[in-house]
């Protein structure tokens, strides 16, 4: 074989090769927080948060697709990513927590560089604002590229809805725990449905393509 062609037949494998690992580099999992009988938050109109968390969490997919991203969903219909129902953790009994360890499980099969839950978040008819979640034991023991990706994605938040800026905090969230998440995760409360100014903003398309954005 001539050594040119030698030589460009390799240089495109290796172009390949990166390719591939750069597609890699930039898979997402975004993981719709409820769904199916468990419906979230119920705002004061009755509009309920697992509708609002799949709705954002389809437009957050089409964007990051736009930006030439992989995305995988934990689902993509209003139904538990547990499904058929099984006992994930042996404990004999079928329940939140096997829903919980399947979207874990999901992000985890698939290689995911980056895990994000969408929520929105409840409280007293007063509580508003945006606040975004990173694992942590009081404070310690937490993973710095999930503090990073949590702190970026608050700031976006606030940027695009206009949310009051509730800060980032640290909780110890099932889906983002580090001891069973194998990559950095962040957890969004994107506004309260239980606030009647920021449910009706939910309920409207054009605000929940800004917290996707």
């Amino acid at each position: 074989m001539p050594k040119k062609i030698f030589l460009f037949k390799l240089l495109l494998l290796c172009f390949l090769f990166l390719g591939a690992l750069s597609a890699q580099a930039r898979l997402v999992v975004v993981d719709p927080g409820h769904g199916g009988g468990d419906a979230g938050a119920v705002g004061p109109t009755g509009y309920q948060e697992k509708t609002a968390n799949l709705d954002i969490s389809l437009r957050l997919k089409q964007l990051l697709l736009n930006g030439g991203y992989q995305v995988v969903l934990t689902r993509e219909t209003d139904i538990s990513p547990n499904n058929p129902p099984k006992d994930l953790n042996d404990d004999g009994v079928i329940n939140v927590t096997d829903d919980l360890e399947a979207r874990v499980r999901i992000a985890n099969k698939v290689n995911a560089n980056v895990f994000v839950a969408i929520h929105n978040n409840a409280g007293p008819s007063a509580a508003a604002g945006a606040e975004t979640y990173y694992w942590a034991d009081n404070g310690q023991g937490y993973n710095p590229e999930s503090k990073r990706l949590a702190t970026l994605v608050q700031q976006e938040m606030v940027k695009q809805t206009g949310l009051y800026d509730r800060g980032v905090k640290y909780a110890r969230f099932y889906v983002i725990s580090p001891n069973r998440l194998k990559m950095p995760g962040a957890l969004v409360e994107g506004a309260f449905i239980t606030n009647p100014l920021e449910e009706a903003l939910l309920k409207t398309a054009s605000f929940r393509q800004k917290v996707a954005q």
